[in-house]
């Protein structure tokens, strides 16, 4: 009978740590845009400009995002102005890196023993330290710090606080029809590439995706890096 209740106990576990391996093999990335327009209904089949600053100008990384901006414009009926001609809208962009240090509290693992058994230790048995809840232990009223038969799993002994890095990608588009904006959008992007080429595609998609949005919303999107599509979007509510 014991047998029996250590191959199911050690099924359910291998269960647990599947589970959260495959979830961790999708690449995913998140970005936040929040966008402000008064676009005109009468926009579509008009053409368009970029505006460049001094820097921007004969810049082949910028040379890239523009183009980026140009796939996103086509399926929105948008042409672009012929070379050196001013269209009717004119696009700006400005994007960058920023490092801040993030300040987090995490548990301490002790992995003397994963596995928490009447097998390997005996009942009465106490070390110090508890199991958190599921799916690291398998639940039982009296699973805590004793040893009990059907508590398995690392155990968190302390805490601990950690610095990291994150990089916040940031992109700035605006649109304007002389000297009136008809578009604004920031995107953004926190993670530990500070590589901007890696993340601006994800950054212009959300820019673009469901264009031109409601007036003053933030969105969340989530895109699956392995297939190039959205994985999910929410509208931000405040906490």
């Amino acid at each position: 009978m014991k047998s029996i209740q250590f191959l199911q106990r050690g099924f359910l576990w291998c269960l647990a740590i599947l589970s959260v391996l495959l979830t961790g093999c999708a690449s995913t990335l998140r970005s936040d845009v929040t966008s402000f327009q008064r676009w005109p209904a009468n926009a579509a089949s008009s053409t368009y400009s970029f505006k460049r600053t001094g820097q921007q100008v004969g810049s082949l990384e910028h040379s890239a995002y523009e183009d980026l901006v140009r796939q996103a414009l086509k399926p929105l009926g948008l042409n672009e102005a012929g070379a050196g001609a001013k269209g009717r809208f004119e696009i700006s962009l400005d994007y960058g890196v920023s490092t801040k240090t993030v300040t987090s509290t995490e548990p301490v693992w002790d992995t003397y023993s994963t596995w928490n058994d009447p097998f390997f230790y005996p009942s009465w048995a106490y070390r110090p330290g508890f199991w958190p809840a599921y799916p690291y232990r398998y639940y039982h009223p009296y699973a805590y710090a004793y040893a009990y038969p059907y508590s398995f799993g690392p155990r968190i002994v302390g805490y601990t606080t950690v610095n990291r890095e994150v990089n916040l990608r940031r992109l700035r588009l605006e649109i304007a029809e002389g000297a009136t904006k008809v578009f604004e959008a920031t995107a953004t992007s926190s993670g530990a590439t500070a590589t901007l080429s890696v993340t601006m595609p994800y950054l212009v998609r959300s820019v673009f995706e469901g264009f031109p949005g409601n007036n003053g919303q933030t969105r969340a999107l989530v895109f699956d890096m392995d297939k190039g599509q959205v994985k999910s979007s929410r509208v931000v509510r405040p906490n």
